[in-house]
């Protein structure tokens, strides 16, 4: 006799499970089974099973659940809810894990929306049936983080749900359990932050959905070890270096995701060198401005300018980025040399471009023309330092007659 896969398939019931269970062919289907189980007493077979052999566990599954919320039919109702438990029955009865199931319900190709899937629900309900039958202890925060590969991909999954109402507190539980494994352990947060995959690329970790977990536990962690003063800056910093940091932050405030923690760790970071009495010459050569050629066009330039500004704020100075810049570089000629050579290549022409305006608008605006550019630059200059090149002196002329910089 048949195994039930070849009469649902004959009786075409449809190509999907709620299309069979709300077919009225279907209680043909039901006594066929009746009538193979008595004639095989050994072997028998079952409704679920026959659902399941045909489309598979997950989609009976999701199915199912559908029905009980969904249907119609309070007769498709009742048989839906008695389905789901004969679908956990046979699970446990056939030696599924916790781990199995979740595998079985493909969960791991939801992503994101995991928690909102009607599948997980099932998930849920097959590990209380698991440890009340097995005397186990199975938990859902380790069948996903084993589901989901780590607790990298978890967390980025939980910080996803956070934002949803419908799974935010679940997220948020799940979260906690998870800090709270870790503080058991006692593990340092450089382990932490490895599992989180935070200590491949500054700009990466800077972008990471993980930070917001990774500063939880941080805070966590101090609070159960009154010796540590452990820091989001700090560790990152201890990482990358804080020219790494200081370049990473300027990139992270201009996304909407991780402006929340840029703006944070920049404020931080600007005030830590102003405690430590770094001026704004010092910084200058902290981040390495003049030993690497096109540093001063790139993120540690805004760096730089926004130090100036908060220095000049705590000490009452009026400093310019402008002078520091002509200072960092030794002098007008050096510095119109560097900004007309760098816009040459494609990505630093913009900002050495309106950095070089400003430097002609201040050379015109203070009384150089082109006739006595290079005399009067030279009259300032210290001993040793370079000659205004000829190029300069032909753009600034472009500019005196009245043309832009391009």
């Amino acid at each position: 006799m048949d195994d039930g896969v070849g009469v649902l398939n004959s009786l075409k019931l449809g190509n999907d499970v709620v299309s069979a269970l709300t077919h009225k062919k279907l209680t043909q289907l039901t006594t066929y089974i009746a009538m193979f189980n008595e004639n095989n007493l050994d072997k028998t077979i079952s409704l679920i099973g026959v659902l399941t052999a045909r489309y598979g566990d997950d989609a009976v599954a999701k199915s199912l659940a559908y029905l009980e919320k969904y249907a119609e039919s309070p007769q498709v109702v009742e048989l839906a809810k008695q389905l789901r438990k004969d679908q956990l029955s046979s699970w446990l009865n056939d030696g599924k894990s916790v781990d199995h199931v979740f595998q079985l319900l493909k969960l791991g190709d939801e992503g994101v929306t995991v928690f909102a899937n009607r599948k997980f629900t099932v998930l849920e309900d097959y590990i209380t049936k698991f440890n009340s039958e097995t005397n186990d202890h199975a938990t859902l925060l380790n069948t996903l983080l084993k589901g989901f590969d780590g607790e990298s991909n978890l967390v980025t999954i939980l910080s996803h749900a956070k934002r949803d109402l419908a799974t935010e507190q679940l997220a948020r539980k799940l979260e906690k359990e998870l800090l709270g494994q870790w503080l058991q352990r006692d593990l340092e947060p450089e382990k932490a932050m490895m599992l989180l995959n935070l200590d491949n690329h500054v700009d990466v970790v800077l972008k990471s959905e993980n930070l917001r977990t990774f500063e939880k536990y941080i805070a966590e962690f101090n609070g159960k070890n009154s010796n540590s003063q452990l820091s989001l800056l700090g560790m990152l910093t201890e990482k990358f270096g804080e020219v790494g940091v200081a370049k990473a932050i300027v990139s992270a405030k201009e996304n909407s995701n991780s402006a929340w923690v840029a703006n944070k760790l920049q404020k931080q970071q600007l005030q830590g060198w102003l405690d430590n009495g770094m001026t704004v010459d010092d910084l200058f050569t902290h981040l390495k401005l003049k030993a690497d050629d096109t540093a001063v066009f790139g993120r540690s330039l805004n760096t730089l300018d926004d130090y100036i500004k908060l220095y000049n704020t705590a000490n009452a100075k009026k400093d310019t980025l402008m002078g520091a810049l002509l200072r960092g570089f030794g002098g007008e000629s050096a510095m119109a040399n560097k900004l007309s050579q760098a816009r040459v290549y494609t990505e630093t022409h913009t900002k050495a471009t309106k950095l070089l305006t400003m430097q002609f608008q201040k050379w015109k605006s203070g009384g150089l023309n082109p006739t006595n550019l290079v005399a009067k630059l030279s009259e300032k200059a210290e001993d040793g330092a370079p000659k205004l090149k000829k190029t300069v002196v032909n753009e600034f002329k472009k500019f005196h007659d009245g043309k832009e910089v391009q």
